[in-house]
């Protein structure tokens, strides 16, 4: 073909169609030669090397049990997922979370997006309102708004998202003439939370406000999908080094089959992305029947069979093996430690400056600079001179003008002495800006 200027490709498309196919874990660590990347929210390169060890072990057991049985994770799989991953996965999350869990209310997928992905399309459509709290998780934002879907945010505080003015949205957006369910749309709109360990927060919901969270999803028809991935991950101040704390009730507890107004309106979607890694592409939703009954009914699952037939399977045994307890446990205290050495520097070098509060779980921390102090401005006098990123609060809302005063940082990704170094580096720069505006 000739070359002219119609099929010749610009440096500048070259550079984009390579960034397709780079991975985001490269320009992750492209961007930490330079500076100590704070802002990401993925499991450290150290702990992923322990998941592959314990995969090693999974992989190699059930294949051969496989060989033997005949091969079933090679086949499309049930709709429902693979049945010992299901009876595993049910037996560690009753667990961790000290009450039972059935293995008829679990669905295997892809993991977290997906399942958020699936449960916004297959029961809302373009236009519906989903009800978010303020601040909330980035990128579920940006993808429910490209499905369509319009983001109306809702105060938050400590103890979860704030139900009194929840409810005053709801009748401010609700059907004058009401919403009865039908087979076509079985839920009038949906309610994105994270209760547990929230992203950016890393707060709880109370269980009062669980509670109330429920009855206004009855009252109002709403599908509440919990994005749960970060409950397991906990640790408090008598676990250290010897077991796991009991993880806190998750909001579906809540949703029980036994009363008399239940319908089935709370999801909990989660994956082991956080727990393990998210290269596995493993996760679940634990669902009631009528949201059950949708997924296994369509035409994607008829059609494909299990969502995650073959990676899901040695997930499954990793779990019957007793890896991921132990593995569980070793995180958690690693995280612990980190989150101590942070909360030195910022009590040390900030104290009076900033408001945090010290998780006992989850992946992050979510920092209120002072009011004369701007994220967007921080970022840039990082990016200058100080060898340090994060993300900004402004991130974490749909609403210009809001959060600008708030940063989160995570404690999960960067080793020690590096997170060490970057949190001072941050503190560096917020005494620095704060000097200026003190002036």
């Amino acid at each position: 073909m000739e070359d002219t200027d119609a099929t010749r490709i610009s440096d500048t498309e070259k550079s984009l169609i390579e960034g397709l196919f780079r991975s985001e874990i490269e320009e992750v660590d492209a961007e930490s030669h330079e500076k100590v990347p704070l802002g990401v929210g993925y499991p450290s390169k150290q702990l992923v090397d322990e998941v592959s060890k314990i995969m090693k072990v999974a992989c190699e057991e059930r294949l051969a049990e496989e060989a033997v049985t005949g091969n079933h994770l090679l086949h499309y799989g049930l709709r429902m997922g693979d049945p010992l991953l299901r009876k595993e996965l049910a037996k560690f999350l009753c667990r961790h979370y000290g009450y039972e869990v059935s293995s008829k209310d679990l669905l295997i997928t892809t993991g977290a997006t997906f399942g958020l992905h699936h449960l916004c399309s297959a029961f809302f459509d373009t236009g519906d309102i989903v009800f978010v709290e303020e601040p909330s998780y980035f990128i579920a934002l940006t993808m429910m708004e490209e499905m369509g879907r319009r983001i109306v945010h809702v105060p938050f505080d400590e103890n979860g998202i704030v139900t009194s003015e929840l409810e005053k949205m709801l009748q401010m957006f609700y059907p004058k003439d009401g919403f009865v369910p039908s087979k076509q749309k079985l839920y009038w709109s949906m309610l994105y939370l994270i209760p547990c360990f929230q992203n950016p927060t890393g707060c709880c919901t109370s269980e009062e406000r669980c509670k109330e969270v429920v009855r206004l999803a009855r009252k109002y028809h709403l599908l509440v999908v919990c994005d749960d991935l970060y409950g397991a991950l906990r640790w408090g101040p008598d676990t250290a080094g010897r077991k796991l704390a009991m993880a806190q009730k998750r909001l579906k507890y809540f949703d029980k089959e036994d009363d008399p107004d239940f319908f089935g309106n709370v999801v909990s979607n989660n994956s082991f992305s956080k727990i393990l890694s998210p290269g596995l592409r493993c996760g679940w939703i634990e669902a009631p029947p009528v949201v059950l009954a949708k997924f296994v009914g369509s035409g994607l699952l008829y059609s494909g069979g299990s969502f995650a037939q073959f990676g899901s399977g040695f997930v499954g045994k990793a779990l019957e093996l007793g890896l991921v307890d132990d593995h569980l446990l070793n995180v958690c205290n690693d995280y612990r430690d980190k989150v101590e050495c942070i909360q030195q520097i910022l009590d040390k070098d900030l104290n009076g400056i900033i408001k945090y509060r010290v998780p006992q779980g989850g992946f992050f921390i979510w920092i209120q600079l002072p009011d004369t102090m701007d994220c967007e401005t921080l970022a840039e006098l990082c990016n200058k001179k100080y060898n340090v990123s994060f993300a900004k609060g402004t991130s974490f809302t749909k609403n210009e003008g809001k959060l600008t005063n708030f940063i989160r940082i995570s404690f999960s990704y960067c080793e020690k002495d590096k997170l060490i170094s970057g949190v001072r580096e941050l503190a560096a720069a917020i005494l620095e800006m704060h000097g200026e505006n003190s002036s």
